[in-house]
């Protein structure tokens, strides 16, 4: 049946022009077979390694795969692969080479043009020295895939939004995704990794996309994009024809050392600009020719842009916007949370830059001090020229490097409070009584994670994430502001030296805070209760026993602070945290 198959292959290939056709009937090739098929266009040195050496065509309807036993792609001469059909790759461990002849990869580039195919899949796969990948009208998806030293753009879509997912673009001559200005797409570009391409160092930015597919988003996110050549850009939207409406989500992306960061051109755009990281987009020599965090350029209002918590600091300018657009940076309602500082050229910071007619809501944003007045400061719009638009700006987000809570998780859930001396202590179930303990409930407190909620824009060290022993003594949380204010927060969780049953005993303190000296044990029980009180540190000051229905503790001789007051009754307990004042 083997040798009818491949009988078949053989009746159903043409040669064209120097070139394989497949016949478009729905039949499945490997390069294995092409080497019996048509040995003068691909030759295999051994096992798993091909050599290209004509061009080949996939017709509809016809499916080229990428077996795992393909190791190697050589491509003698300028070679095009067209598919019409489809590509597809099968499951390996390894990664597949396409490359060129070695020795002369200066001008033999190949090609790879995806026409009206379908559904096709390039996984694992490492390119390199291609001249472009060209997918055109066709659903295509790249997925850890490396691209290098490509002469043109990697990836060039039209009329298409192919899927580009956990790859690697490095080294490339020019831009590696890219989009004609009359043609449409929305793209979907996640978890990539963009370093130093464009290094034909001419104007373009490593992702330059033009206007989105109708009724579909471009998304760009969670992707690494950094720079070196002098004139490469980070992201680029462009819409200068006015085609159509174009949505786009720009997400998480890490966006660093390049001429600018985003930028966004023409009317009919709509974009969601949100948890990014602009820094460091300063490569541009002349300040008036770019270099900004994020740009907005519009040709009317309906170029829009809505930005939330992003980052942007260390470029020649923050946000500018030019001519006229509808930025929303941030409503009451709804505050922008950015961070923008640090964005300076000519020794001035720019953090927003609102060159047009246009106003801009920006709200709730860090601009680099917790002072409005410095906020003024670092935004130039209406107050500075009239011919601007006004920059409504207040209130500012104020960021203090300070724990907004804390929290600990064992075998059930204990909440705490933080005191003005930044000193944690926890209760069980959110209740009045401290748990102080030696392996009593808690069998082990040698490696707790415990959760720690921070503001916006403040990290921690060590890393809330980690275990921490807390029975050791207390662990010191160093929090520090994005823009290098610190501060150190002491955690402090306390073991009491005996086993503590939480059973109702019904006594209780007054008054608490205790400002007159005393304080007061109220016992409701019928029977005699043991006090006993300690500082923090676990030395007593005080035992003495309740017979009747209250006694009064002597407090005037204790220093101002936080004491624990323990009562005990027939083994039930319970701990009190009383506050004493002189």
């Amino acid at each position: 049946m083997k040798h009818i198959i491949t009988l078949l292959l053989i009746v159903s290939v043409t040669l064209v022009h120097a070139q394989v056709v497949t016949p478009g009937m729905g039949q499945s090739f490997t390069f294995q077979d092409f080497t019996t098929l048509s040995p003068a266009t691909v030759t295999s040195p051994s096992a798993g390694h091909y050599t290209l050496l004509q061009d080949i065509t996939i017709s509809a309807g016809d499916t080229l795969l990428l077996d795992a036993n393909t190791r190697e792609i050589l491509c003698y001469n300028p070679i095009t692969l067209t598919v019409h059909g489809c590509v597809l790759c099968a499951p390996r461990t390894d990664t597949l080479l396409i490359t060129c002849n070695t020795s002369n990869c200066g001008s033999e580039f190949y090609e790879i043009r995806l026409d009206s195919a379908a559904n096709s899949h390039f996984s694992d796969i490492l390119f390199e020295y291609g001249n472009d990948i060209q997918v055109m009208q066709s659903e295509v998806t790249f997925e850890r895939c490396v691209f290098r030293y490509f002469k043109e753009q990697c990836i060039k879509y039209s009329n298409a939004s192919p899927v580009i997912e956990y790859c690697n673009f490095y080294e490339n001559r020019k831009a590696v995704i890219s989009s004609a200005a009359n043609v449409t797409g929305a793209p979907k570009i996640r978890h990539n990794t963009f370093y130093h391409n464009v290094l034909n160092n001419i104007n373009q930015p490593q992702i330059n996309l033009g206007p989105g597919a109708l009724g579909d988003t471009i998304v760009i996110e969670d992707n690494h994009i950094e720079g070196s050549a002098a004139m490469s850009g980070g992201i680029a939207i462009a819409n200068l024809l006015g085609v159509g409406h174009t949505q786009a989500a720009i997400r998480g992306n890490t966006v660093i050392h390049n001429r600018y960061g985003y930028t966004q051109q023409g009317p009919g755009i709509e974009a969601l600009i949100e948890d990014n990281t602009f820094k460091d987009n300063n490569l541009e020599t002349n300040p008036m020719n770019g270099g900004s965090g994020i740009s907005i350029y519009g040709t009317d209002t309906t170029c829009k842009a809505k930005l939330r918590r992003n980052l942007i600091t260390g470029n020649l300018w923050g946000v500018t916007a030019i001519n006229k657009h509808s930025i929303d940076m941030g409503t009451a309602a709804d505050p922008g949370n950015n961070c923008l500082f640090d964005n300076a050229n000519g020794g001035v910071e720019y953090n927003l830059y609102n060159n047009a007619t246009s106003n801009i809501e920006a709200v709730g944003n860090f601009w680099g001090s917790n002072d409005s007045t410095y906020a003024e400061s670092v935004i130039t719009h209406y107050t500075d020229n009239p011919q601007y638009g006004l920059v409504n700006y207040l209130p500012v987000l104020e960021i203090e490097p300070d724990i907004l809570a804390f929290s600990i998780w064992y075998d059930e859930f204990y909440t705490g409070e933080l005191t003005t001396e930044a000193e944690f202590w926890f209760s069980p179930n959110g209740g009045d009584t401290l748990c102080y303990a030696f392996g009593c409930v808690f069998p082990d407190w040698s490696d707790i994670v415990p959760t720690i909620t921070l503001p916006m824009w403040v990290t921690c060290t060590p890393d809330p994430s980690e275990g921490q022993n807390f029975m050791n003594g207390p662990v010191t949380y160093t929090l520090t502001t994005v823009d290098g204010r610190s501060k150190d927060w002491v955690i402090h969780v306390m073991f009491f030296p005996a086993v503590e049953d939480y059973e109702f005993l019904p006594v209780s303190v007054s008054p608490n805070p205790a400002t007159s000296g005393r304080i007061v044990l109220h016992n409701d029980s019928e029977e005699a209760v043991q006090v006993e009180v300690f500082t923090l540190t676990g030395q007593q000051v005080y035992a003495g026993r309740c017979e009747e229905a209250q006694m009064v503790v002597n407090t005037s001789s204790w220093h101002s602070g936080i004491y624990l007051l323990k009562a005990s009754q027939n083994g039930r307990s319970r701990t009190f945290k009383v506050v004493v004042k002189d």
